[in-house]
């Protein structure tokens, strides 16, 4: 009887033990991560959403990857996307030796890369009294009926990706090529054509999309910044950046330029 007894009180003091551990591993303090809804398409297909009419706020700069050399870079702000293939996007050029702020706001259709849309705007400034703030809050009932007539959703963030793509489950490559041709005049190298091409990983003989651009004038350089990924269709924004000799040689000054291609 005394050794039953011993036995069932070490059963009860290992059982003790074995919640105590549980609880212990239960309570112990975790990682919190913030979770917050993408903007950009995590590949799990596409986002629907029903449009209504909005207002916008001044678009964020883009962040781009740095470009080397004494570049006088244009400023790129997406604004968002529409449903069907619309994007919107604000381009600050840079200004050489003008004194003036330069601002255009782009509709580009991403299905043919038509601009179906575009404000221009171009001031001599004193004292930097022109900014994109003055011009937007000018400019402001205009941007909205535009933008809303094109359904175009803002997005609060972008980021610019340089990974291979990956939508639905399937891999894509993309490959960015140029060709130089040198001038004996200048006794420099000038970009003459530069190509894009989008391979699927499981065919990277079959091109999905390319494209190829040859009316170069006065460029020196030629890039891939990376792309933008729509969040409600299987669409995608390639960013080619382009450094063209400047109004004085140095600094020359960088432009973008947004192709865009639907995946299959």
């Amino acid at each position: 009887m005394k050794q039953l007894t011993y036995i069932l009180a070490i059963f009860v003091l290992l059982s003790i033990n074995a919640c105590k551990t549980s609880q212990n591993e239960n309570n112990e303090p975790q990682e919190q991560v913030s979770v917050e809804k993408d903007t950009t398409n995590n590949g799990n297909g596409e986002e629907k959403v029903e449009f209504s009419d909005q207002t916008y706020a001044i678009p964020d700069i883009l962040n781009y990857f740095p470009i080397e050399g004494p570049y006088l870079i244009t400023t790129c702000r997406p604004i968002g996307w529409s449903e069907d293939g619309m994007f919107a996007y604000v381009l600050e050029p840079a200004d050489e030796a003008c004194g003036c702020y330069f601002l255009k706001l782009h509709i580009q259709n991403l299905k043919n890369d038509k601009i179906e849309w575009s404000f221009n705007y171009d001031k001599e400034i004193k004292n930097n009294e022109i900014t994109i703030d003055s011009v937007w809050k000018n400019n402001d009932s205009l941007f909205t009926a535009k933008l809303n007539e094109y359904k175009i959703i803002q997005n609060k963030r972008f980021y610019l990706k340089t990974s291979n793509i990956n939508n639905k489950g399937k891999n894509y490559f993309f490959n960015f090529k140029k060709e130089t041709e040198f001038d004996d005049q200048y006794q420099i190298d000038w970009i003459v054509s530069s190509r894009l091409k989008l391979t699927e990983q499981n065919d990277p003989e079959n091109s999905l999309f390319s494209y190829k651009e040859t009316a170069y004038e006065y460029v020196l350089n030629t890039g891939l910044s990376g792309y933008l990924h729509s969040p409600y269709e299987d669409r995608v924004a390639f960013v080619i950046w382009q450094a063209r000799w400047g109004y004085e040689g140095t600094p020359y000054v960088v432009n973008f330029k947004i192709i865009g291609t639907k995946l299959p």
